[in-house]
Order: C-alpha cells, then sequence, then structure tokens
C-alpha cells in the first residue's frame, strides 16, 4: 500500500496552501485533481496515474481532516 505516500502528499499540501477555505474550494481541487487523473488514463500513463491517484487521496485525506475552525463554521451541520 501507498498510504505513507498519500499522508506525506497530505502534508506537503497542506503546508503549501494551508487550511481549505471551505468546502467549495476543497472540491475545485479535488476535480482538478480528477481531470488531472483523467489525461494520466488517456496517456495510459502508469506513472502519472499512480501520481494523480495519490494527490487525489491526499486531497481527500484533507477534506476529511479538515477542523479549521473557520472551515467547520461555514459546513452544514
Amino acid at each position: 500500500m501507498r498510504t505513507d505516500l498519500v499522508i506525506t502528499e497530505a502534508h506537503k499540501a497542506k503546508k503549501r496552501y494551508g487550511h481549505f477555505r471551505s468546502t467549495h474550494e476543497a472540491y475545485g481541487v479535488l476535480s482538478e485533481e480528477m481531470a488531472e487523473l483523467l489525461d494520466e488514463i488517456r496517456a495510459n500513463n502508469i506513472d502519472g496515474i499512480r501520481r494523480e491517484s495519490i494527490q487525489i487521496a491526499a486531497v481527500a485525506l484533507r477534506l476529511a481532516n479538515e477542523d479549521h475552525p473557520e472551515f467547520l463554521s461555514r459546513s452544514v451541520k
């Protein structure tokens, strides 16, 4: 399993970009990564597919673990 790579990528992204500002921002990032994965699938590039899959998992992990008070106050409860 490549869970260590997902966790590393999630930490790296959070350090670089900070917290998600909203669920819409998180969705936008996830959507962009999905489009990049589709490009790699169409190119049949296994290295790119792995890279983009790890990035998608990292975004999902960040979203699942988001606990920033400002983010939570904008979420539906």
